[in-house]
This record gives C-alpha cells, sequence and structure tokens, in this order.
C-alpha cells in the first residue's frame, strides 16, 4: 500500500471579464487542477506550470 499526499489549495483568478477558481492539488509530486465544480482540468509538473497553463486558459 503506497503513501498518498495531497495537499489542497483554492484560489479565484480575475482576468478580464474571466472570473475563474480552481483549485490546486499536490499529489504524488504533481499539480493537478480542478474547476470549482471538482472537475479535472490538466496536470502540471509544478505550480508555476499551471498558473502559466491558468493565464492561457484565460487570455
Amino acid at each position: 500500500m503506497g503513501l498518498y499526499f495531497c495537499y489542497t489549495e483554492i484560489r479565484k483568478q480575475k482576468k478580464g471579464a474571466l472570473d475563474m477558481e480552481y483549485e490546486l492539488r499536490w499529489v504524488y509530486g504533481h499539480v493537478e487542477v480542478y474547476d470549482n465544480a471538482g472537475r479535472f482540468w490538466f496536470s502540471a509538473d509544478s505550480e508555476r506550470e499551471a498558473l502559466a497553463e491558468l493565464e492561457d486558459m484565460a487570455a
């Protein structure tokens, strides 16, 4: 049985008319991003990469 570590952080980003609320979860050494309804959006290797992807989505 493996060790499962999950740290969750909820953030809100506003850019222009787009208002996004998202959740970052650190799981097994990578970051998973979910919307405010708990639906999976994507995963990234780091928080910086996840935030860059979110910026691209908002543009």
